[in-house]
């Protein structure tokens, strides 16, 4: 991997990280996340069949992501 590509993960990885944990503007995380993803891809740093092979590889994870923003909503209700 070209150390210019590696560069390029690394700083999309910690602004990403970093628009997550700070929340600018109260933008709401996953605007993050989708736009870290996009911009790797965007930048041809992750190839898109790549991702798309990810994206269908992760419904487990999905799946938990949803269950616990699903207790949390109920939680924050009650």
């Amino acid at each position: 991997m070209s150390p210019l590509l590696m560069a390029t993960l690394w700083i999309v990885t910690v602004a990403t990280l970093a628009g997550i944990l700070i929340r600018p503007w109260r933008i709401p995380e996953w605007i993050f996340a989708v736009a870290g993803a996009a911009l790797l891809v965007g930048v041809r740093a992750i190839p898109l069949p790549d991702a798309y092979a990810a994206l269908l590889r992760g419904g487990d994870v999905y799946a938990f992501l949803l269950g616990i923003v699903l207790l949390a909503e109920i939680a924050r209700s009650e």
